[in-house]
């Protein structure tokens, strides 16, 4: 994204080789990430643009329109080079269908910017305050680059996912944008009269970082593992219960929630088999992820899910709401009850159900309170 922006400031600047160069990098950008689609977006964006600001000079339409005439022929390129991918024109009914899913029921990022994080929005605010108080001091005609700022402003409200690309755009043009303003004036002179004061305050801000991070041993990557870590909006990796059916030689199908599908193939697979990963769409059907999550909630219908697939094993989030139903219809740790199930381990963050046929040959273990060891991935 920081490259596609620097190419087209440099197109705007009247470099010719510069949207030659964009067409490369699109192509290795369409076959490393969905996310090309934000260049192909944005590239429109810049053409409306550079439309808007010349119209708004010259006022004459057809002028306006030649102006833009080069770029929008790199966009019409640019869209028939989305072609160059392994799957050729099947890739664009994907692609569609991707974009137009409606993600936010399964993964909280894709939720507005109100809903995931307040302090969030109000940096989102913050940031644009800064941006239409330059273009109120200096004119639109002297914000290159506005367009894009407020196209991902509103992907960023919409999405929290999307706030990262946010503030690359913000962080590529505000500055420019204060500059010669009566704020961008006094962080000037505030920056050039206390540049001692500035750069131990940097200074000091990098030590504590690094402090920080030595004392966390960032050379060792830990993963959570409890629910208590999950608490606080990470994933919870289940390296107790696959220690425990590695150790086991345990071999079948494995219900598990849609984070910790890919963990356990890591390192279960071929033996192991999961109900579902965070492919997502890619992989399983849209219905699929929803039933799980409705299993996981222990909605109605939850008990029809555990019988409906030749599952062996159930991997349950503890404190989830499918862990207090499975609890309440079996008779704990090692009993039967209501469900043909049996709970044969248990840590600080899952617990492990067994068809009752299965759990003869596997003895039961409560882990709770002690130690994991956790490698990731």
């Amino acid at each position: 994204l920081i490259i596609f922006l620097f190419l087209m400031e440099a197109d705007r600047r009247g470099k010719g080789w510069a949207l030659w160069a964009w067409l490369p990098l699109y192509v290795i950008w369409l076959n490393l990430h969905g996310g090309f689609l934000l260049g192909l977006g944005l590239l429109a964006v810049y053409c409306g643009q550079q439309f808007f600001l010349t119209f708004l000079a010259e006022k004459s339409f057809l002028h306006s329109l030649k102006a833009v005439k080069r770029p929008i022929w790199f966009f019409l390129a640019t869209g028939l080079l989305t072609l160059a991918n392994p799957y050729g024109t099947d890739y664009i009914p994907y692609i569609w269908h991707a974009v137009t899913l409606d993600r936010t029921p399964f993964i909280p990022e894709w939720r507005p910017l109100w809903q995931v994080s307040w302090p969030a929005l109000w940096l989102w605010l913050c940031s644009l305050a800064v941006v239409l108080y330059a273009a109120g001091k200096k004119g639109l005609g002297q914000e290159p680059g506005l367009f894009i700022i407020a196209a991902t402003a509103w992907f960023a409200l919409w999405h929290y996912r999307h706030l990262s690309i946010f503030g690359v755009a913000w962080m590529c043009y505000a500055p420019l944008y204060l500059e010669n303003t009566p704020l961008g004036d006094l962080i000037n002179k505030f920056w050039r009269e206390n540049s001692r004061l500035v750069a131990a305050v940097f200074v000091i801000i990098g030590l504590a970082g690094t402090f920080y991070a030595v004392r966390n041993q960032f050379w060792q990557i830990r993963i959570p593992i409890t629910a208590e870590e999950g608490k606080e909006g990470v994933p919870v990796y289940p390296a107790g219960v696959v220690g425990y059916l590695k150790d086991r030689k345990f071999s079948g199908n494995l219900m598990v929630p849609f984070s910790t599908g890919a963990y356990v193939s890591w390192h279960l697979y071929p033996e192991v088999k999961v109900s579902l990963d965070s492919r997502f769409e890619v992989a399983y059907p849209v219905e699929t992820v929803a039933e799980s999550q409705r299993f996981y909630g222990a909605a109605e219908g939850w008990r029809e899910t555990l019988g409906k697939y030749r599952t062996d094993a159930v991997l349950i989030p503890r404190g989830s709401n499918l862990d207090r139903a499975m609890a309440e219809n079996t008779g704990g740790m090692g009993q039967r009850a209501s469900l043909p199930w049996v709970c044969v381990y248990v840590d600080d963050g899952f617990s492990l159900y067994l068809r009752s046929d299965l759990a003869e040959k596997f003895p039961s273990v409560d882990r709770r309170g002690k130690p994991i060891p956790a490698r990731f991935p």
